[in-house]
């Protein structure tokens, strides 16, 4: 698979669903989304996948294409999120929610948009070689787009998920996080909510410095 454009998204449609030529709709919501990608995709490398089962609130099960027009299941991880673990409080509403999201609202289709893993955030350019392992658990770390969502955005604004900040450095991100604990959704109810790399010294630390400010967010 080389570089996506807003034909290579349409030709991944095409492949994954052979046997959905009489869904009028669903086909209407596809094309859509080709369009949304031409915008997801100009500057960087992205394709489209259909998810099979989430596992949790920021990890899902995804079939892709590879070049030879085989099916792969591939294991995406959202970039610069946490949601709640199995068996932690707000766990299950993390995890309907993004089931919700991609399965209710969008027939299963997500763009995907890999990060590099180099550098806290950069476009990724390469294409994918689906046969080597992926660093991290084997999973593909990525921005996910539902429709015209990011996966990852929502859930901070939901109160379902805490910034990652020792990668995520993106004023979006920092921001949509903010507007949730300001308003104490979920996670930010509790008196203590424990970010999940808290024992990891990080640069940035949300309890002592002014995130937004260093990083001259609007």
């Amino acid at each position: 698979m080389g570089r996506k454009e807003g034909g290579g998204v349409i030709e991944d449609i095409n492949r994954l669903f052979l046997n959905n030529h009489s869904s009028k709709i669903l086909m209407r919501k596809l094309l859509v989304l080709a369009l949304l990608s031409i915008i997801y995709t100009c500057s960087s490398y992205a394709f489209c996948a259909k998810v099979t089962h989430v596992r949790d609130g920021d990890t899902f099960v995804a079939i892709v294409i590879d070049k030879n027009n085989n099916t792969i299941p591939v294991c995406i991880r959202l970039w610069g999120v946490d949601c709640p673990e199995r068996r932690e409080k707000f766990y299950p509403e993390a995890k309907k929610f993004t089931e919700d999201l991609i399965f209710k609202d969008n027939d299963s289709i997500v763009i995907i948009k890999p990060v590099s893993h180099k550098e806290w955030k950069s476009d990724h350019r390469e294409p994918i070689d689906w046969e080597k392992p992926f660093p991290g658990h084997n999973r593909l770390v990525a921005e996910v787009f539902v429709g015209d969502k990011n996966l990852g955005i929502e859930l901070l604004k939901k109160g379902l998920a805490m910034l990652d900040i020792r990668y995520c450095r993106d004023c979006d991100y920092l921001k949509s996080e903010k507007v949730a604990k300001d308003n104490e959704l979920k996670i930010w109810r509790e008196n203590c909510p424990v970010r999940p790399h808290k024992k990891l010294k990080s640069q940035f630390d949300p309890e002592s410095v002014d995130v937004l400010k260093k990083l001259n967010c609007p």
